[in-house]
């Protein structure tokens, strides 16, 4: 009789082009679990309705992408000591009836930093463009890796002062300033910024665009978006000599270590990124306005 299947996914909005569904369910497949990896596409709004859901079908995990990773957080009935720092979640686990929130976001950047870049980013300078549930987890990193100073250059001021607030304590080695996005701001951080990582999923091409205008000859630009949203800015800046990295290596390594989470067995890497570049090539052709 066949086994029927445990339930996984992921919770964002909108989700068109996640790359979640072939990673997961491609290393289930390949190792014979039981899994099936599910797309939930929910807004804000729907998202405590979700969770209540949730609990009700026992779905066994989940991982969160934008915009829930910090919406989730009040949501969840605890939290690992890593997502708690950090103050947001992408990946939730049904442990004993009770949802435990973690964040895997955080090491997979600093893994992917080291393993792109190949360099030492102790006393580092870092501007991080955004303020939600990734920065937070980029911040962390950077704050772990050793980097001495981050800039936060965000829309709302006031968010980007609660991060400064928040890692103040628990970071409080790395001195931190809140902007404002502006051309002013990305005008005043840039000379001194060794690595600039872009965080968010708001229009952002114009505001790279600015910044490779003051940027050092020796910065890296670390983009969390992958695919589609990321070629022609990426050529742009590989053209004009910076080292660019996209997100796709971070996602997966996060893939990785939030599959460990769920399954207790280790992702085969090299065929999740197999998988992830054919989701991208289909997305390409069948998803793309």
């Amino acid at each position: 009789m066949k086994e029927t299947p445990r339930i996984l996914g992921i919770i964002g909005y909108p989700l068109d082009q996640t790359l979640s569904p072939a990673i997961h369910n491609g290393a289930c497949r390949r190792m014979g679990l039981p899994f099936c990896y599910l797309p939930f596409a929910v807004a804000p709004r729907y998202l405590p309705n979700l969770l209540r859901c949730m609990r009700l079908t026992d779905v066994e995990g989940l991982n969160v992408t934008t915009p829930h990773k910090v919406a989730v957080v009040p949501l969840l009935d605890g939290l690992d000591l890593l997502a708690r720092r950090i103050g947001a979640v992408n990946t939730i686990v049904l442990r004993r009836g009770r949802y435990i929130g973690y964040n895997t976001d955080a090491p997979a950047f600093a893994t992917a930093l080291h393993a792109v870049t190949r360099r030492d980013w102790a006393g580092a300078s870092a501007t991080v463009l955004g303020a939600g549930g990734a920065a937070r987890a980029v911040i962390y990193a950077l704050g772990e890796t050793g980097v001495d100073q981050v800039t936060i250059i965000n829309r709302r001021l006031t968010t980007a002062a609660k991060l400064v607030a928040h890692f103040h304590r628990a970071l409080p080695r790395v001195k931190m300033v809140a902007r404002r996005w502006s051309t002013e701001s990305l005008r005043k951080a840039m000379p001194t910024t060794d690595l600039l990582v872009q965080a968010t999923t708001l229009p952002y091409e114009s505001a790279l665009r600015t910044a490779l205008n003051y940027i050092p000859p020796s910065a890296t630009v670390f983009d969390l978006n992958y695919g589609a949203k990321t070629t022609r800015i990426g050529r742009l800046i590989k053209r004009q000599g910076f080292r660019y990295v996209d997100g796709l290596p971070m996602l997966i390594e996060q893939a990785a270590l939030s599959f460990a989470i769920f399954t207790g067995r280790k992702m085969d890497r090299k065929g999740a990124s197999r998988d992830a570049h054919n989701s991208l090539i289909y997305n390409a052709i069948y998803k793309s306005p």
